[in-house]
């Protein structure tokens, strides 16, 4: 089914001594937004790693990375959780852990018009 929805994962990128996952997802033409992940072994490195425990340690991570780079933000009530939510005034920025699909990222999306 063809939806004009798109997503293309790039290699890796530094940031300090962390590596970021980066997947960027375009509605046709447009860039919609982007995930981030931090690539650590310590999170797991395929499903027969994987564990919710390191799942929500790899969310922590998260959370703390954005802190560290946006200040406090607000926390509010998700299926995996708290989520940790930016609003600013070119879109919206969360970390999250989504339980049905067993994993973490931190999402950008942008606002339209």
């Amino acid at each position: 089914m063809h939806t004009g929805w798109m997503d293309a994962e790039l290699p890796s990128e530094a940031d300090g001594d962390r590596k970021i996952g980066v997947r960027l997802i375009f509605e046709g033409e447009r860039l919609d937004g982007y995930r981030l992940w931090i690539v650590d072994p310590r999170y797991g490195t395929s499903w027969d790693d994987w564990s919710e425990e390191k799942e929500l340690a790899h969310r922590d991570a998260h959370d703390a990375w954005l802190v560290e780079k946006l200040g406090p933000g607000e926390r509010a009530r998700a299926p995996g959780g708290m989520e940790l939510g930016y609003s600013l005034p070119w879109g919206d920025v969360w970390s999250t852990y989504d339980p049905r699909s067993g994993g973490s990222s931190i999402g950008v999306r942008f606002r339209r018009g």
